[in-house]
């Protein structure tokens, strides 16, 4: 059963529970995460609230996402509390990251102060003007964190959520860090070591000693990611970081042996970071990043040099890319067992349900009948779960009866279903099954769809409806003239078509 938790948050924590960015994605696997609110100050939390309320319809005129315009009116409406008191999860994650942000002061005309957070997506002066609008007559001010005396809110803070989670709270240890791995794998040292690292250490003491809580630390040679899914910042870290926070995780809520545990855990994530500095290996979502954007350059050997060696250091999304690399071919000599071994252990042993097309296709490729019913469960499940590419299979199996019963219905069906869901590489199925068919029903949802688009497989089906005089009039002429330009489009079915129609004559 999946553990219950809540996270005070920010990037960091979203990463760690793959809100986020671990390869493998098991964190949704092991953690339900009842409420997440990211980028609210505790001081915001617990400020008096005397400012206008903000509503999601105050907020529409920018360009943020729900979850951020939840974030927003809950940090401005001090709701944030209530909502991590109703959860009724059993653990609290903080990541100290959400507590470092500044301040925004409102001041009432009569006196009166409250606190906001200040920071997150909304930019600054967006977020003052639309609080001067709601307020008027406020002063809207900035306070940084260090300037601030946030000990008296800390204190209100730590009490009220020991009585809510009692000793179940991870406090997340964040550092900027000192050094990062850009878009070439290769270290980049920073000049200095930035000034807020002092007070997040101050922090962290100051928490610990309030809370008495679990700890995790804060691997001190960590590296930040050029490559990152949310691009460079000095919290986004290689992705070795979040592996090892959430293995702290797993630890802190087994109860088993901990401090040793996170003790032996903390020592090697250090040796890690410097086996990646020393270039001994290579980070595996910055090495991902970096073989993806190869292969989408076609510098498919290299690209196959780096999944290789991201593949032995144990990175699960390698293998969906080797079997890819084997069953096309991609820097590599095409070896469909090779590719069907690889994409075995993607779909079935690691559970990525993007490979189950590829291995699909590599099995139809061999012609293993049993190992075609076997996937076909498998298709039916993640299509199930809106994987179109999926539906696309099982629409082949169903058109030529591998791995099923022989169903042209179903098939159209399928077809039908990834066309209109954006698969347009599923068109050429779809027309083959209707036109296999051949009656005027089909005929006709074949004629009003092709003679509508202009693309060689449609044009190739125009042609044959001409030649064979299908729901329109038998027009040699207009065959050769529809095949012609899809063939010279590369479509070699039309070639073909072209060809016969050669000896036929003219209409």
């Amino acid at each position: 059963m999946a553990v219950q938790i809540d996270i005070w948050g920010c990037c960091v924590s979203r990463d760690i529970f793959s809100i986020g960015h671990r390869l493998d994605g098991a964190a949704g696997n092991r953690y339900n995460i009842r409420c997440f609110y990211q980028e609210c100050s505790y001081v915001s939390a617990l400020s008096e609230h005397i400012s206008k309320d903000i509503t999601a319809e105050d907020l529409s005129r920018f360009e943020l996402t729900d979850f951020f315009k939840k974030c927003i009116t809950a940090d401005y409406n001090k709701t944030v509390i209530d909502a991590f008191c109703d959860s009724g999860s059993d653990w609290l994650v903080i990541d100290l990251r959400t507590l470092m942000y500044g301040f925004i002061e409102l001041l009432s005309p009569d006196g009166k102060v409250e606190y906001c957070t200040d920071g997150g997506p909304l930019k600054q002066e967006s977020k003052y003007a639309l609080l001067r609008e709601l307020n008027p007559g406020f002063t809207v001010n900035h306070i940084s964190f260090g300037s601030f005396d946030h000990y008296p809110f800390l204190v209100k803070f730590t009490d009220l959520i020991k009585e809510r989670y009692g000793k179940n709270i991870i406090l997340v240890a964040v550092e900027e860090a000192y050094d990062y791995l850009d878009k070439n794998g290769k270290l980049v040292n920073r000049t200095s070591v930035p000034e807020s690292v002092l007070t997040e250490r101050e922090i962290v003491l100051e928490l610990l000693y309030l809370l008495d809580c679990h700890y995790i630390k804060y691997p001190f040679n960590c590296l930040a990611d050029e490559t990152h899914k949310w691009g460079l910042s000095q919290v986004h870290y290689v992705n070795e970081y979040y592996d090892y926070a959430l293995d702290c995780v797993d630890i802190i809520v087994s109860g088993k042996d901990v401090m040793r545990r996170l003790d032996r855990r903390y020592l090697e994530a250090v040796s890690v970071m410097d086996s990646i500095r020393l270039e001994h290996k290579v980070s595996a979502g910055n090495a991902l990043v970096r073989a993806e954007a190869m292969s989408k350059t076609k510098r498919y050997a290299e690209a196959f040099v780096l999944y290789k060696e991201l593949a032995g250091c144990g990175v699960n999304m390698a293998s969906l890319h080797l079997g890819r690399a084997y069953l096309h071919g991609y820097g590599v000599e095409r070896d469909y067992a090779k590719a069907i071994m690889w994409l075995d252990k993607a779909v079935k042993e690691y559970r990525i349900p993007e490979g189950c097309p590829d291995l699909f296709t590599a099995i139809w490729k061999v012609n293993n009948v049993s190992r075609l019913k076997e996937v076909f469960e498998l298709a039916l499940l993640y299509s199930s779960k809106g994987d179109i590419r999926c539906t696309w299979c099982i629409g082949k199996a169903y058109r030529y009866g591998k791995g099923t019963a022989k169903d042209l219905a179903m098939a159209e069906k399928c077809f039908l279903e990834a066309y209109d869901k954006g698969l347009r590489g599923s068109l050429r199925e779809l027309f083959a099954v209707w036109w296999v068919f051949d009656d005027p029903e089909h005929d006709r949802m074949l004629w009003d769809m092709a003679s509508q688009l202009d693309n060689p497989v449609a044009k190739r089906y125009v042609g044959l409806m001409y030649r064979d005089g299908r729901h329109v009039g038998k027009d040699l002429v207009r065959a050769e003239a529809c095949l012609k330009e899809s063939a010279e489009s590369g479509n070699k079915e039309a070639a073909v078509d072209l060809a016969g129609l050669k000896g036929l004559g003219p209409s």
